[in-house]
């Protein structure tokens, strides 16, 4: 084994205690979610109550809590409003924790090539790390960290989806959670696989196709699959490329702008696109792109006039009304 350099080890271990990343393993270590289980919307409702977790005080910040299923009974509840709520409320901090382990890997990636820039060799452990992430995100092997283009296409692809984007295709492709496919497969993304007999069977799926859509043990496994899609599938190659442009200029990440990625998302293409913008601003769901953990104890770092802007919504209460459902 090659012996590693103790500078770089040294830059590693800070960035290890600073946030929780296992540079070895390229795991992350936030503080674990807490898992609900709930056989129905009414208890979900009555759990994100006691919770004080509602779309009026967000600006708390979000809880750390997970579903394995979402409740198989949505479609009954008439009220419209409270069905788009509770389903945006469901997904939020899983979308959340997501993003934050795609970040970490990120920071993690980052300190090594800038490691390796000072010092100029990476250690065994690094480089397997290196190769774990390249295979992860469909990246040629092994990794070259003297090659710019690998480098750069790698560092396209370990980045964070905006949480408006997710939340709106998510609510597009599983009828905000009562599509068959989201209730008996977990998947809230429309994902398909070619592996036959492993997913269920579309009852209008054209004659001759061999197709079935993906099976997920849990609903925060299809948000992972999801958001490692659009980071390494080469249809999604145009939102990687403007995400990247977005980043080297300063500019926000606006889900809005990246929805321009996803014409080879649907068959509607261009169609497709308009209708996940219009579900975006509609739901003003946006407003969410800053939102952070619940801090217990202590004050929040932003305010409601901070996240929530008096020229967007007037008030702090009126944001349930502001949202379109």
């Amino acid at each position: 084994m090659t012996k590693p350099l103790k500078p770089l080890n040294l830059l590693l271990l800070t960035l290890t205690l600073l946030c929780g990343c296992d540079t070895r393993a390229g795991r992350t270590a936030p503080p674990g979610p807490e898992e609900l289980r709930v056989g129905s919307y009414q208890e979900l409702e009555q759990d994100f109550q006691r919770r004080n977790y509602s779309w009026r005080n967000l600006t708390d910040g979000v809880p750390r809590i997970r579903l394995r299923q979402l409740p198989t009974n949505l479609d009954r509840l008439a009220d419209v409003d409270r069905k788009k709520q509770l389903f945006f409320l469901s997904l939020l901090p899983m979308v959340l924790r997501q993003n934050e382990q795609i970040e970490q890997q990120r920071q993690q990636l980052l300190a090594l090539l800038d490691g390796y820039d000072r010092f100029g060799r990476f250690d065994t452990d690094q480089q397997r790390w290196l190769d774990d992430l390249c295979r992860s995100y469909r990246c040629p092997l092994p990794f070259d960290s003297r090659d710019a283009n690998q480098r750069a296409r790698l560092l396209r692809r370990v980045d964070s989806i905006p949480v408006e984007l997710v939340l709106a295709q998510a609510a597009n492709e599983s009828g905000y959670g009562t599509s068959r496919f989201a209730i008996e497969a977990n998947n809230l993304f429309g994902e398909w696989t070619f592996e036959p007999g492993s997913g269920l069977i579309p009852k209008r799926r054209p004659a001759g196709a061999s197709y079935e859509v993906r099976r997920f043990d849990s609903i925060g496994a299809s948000i992972a699959s999801y958001l490692n899609n659009l980071n390494s599938h080469p249809a999604y190659r145009d939102l990687r490329h403007k995400r990247a442009e977005l980043r080297a200029s300063g500019q926000p990440i606006s889900g809005l702008v990246l929805a321009s990625g996803l014409l080879n998302y649907s068959a509607r293409r261009e169609h497709y696109i308009r209708e996940i913008r219009r579900m975006i601003e509609h739901n003003r769901l946006h407003l969410l792109a800053d939102l952070s953990w619940r801090r217990r104890p202590g004050p929040l770092a932003l305010g409601p006039q901070q996240l929530f802007p008096q020229r967007l919504l007037g008030s702090r209460p009126s944001l349930t009304a502001r949202m379109s459902y």
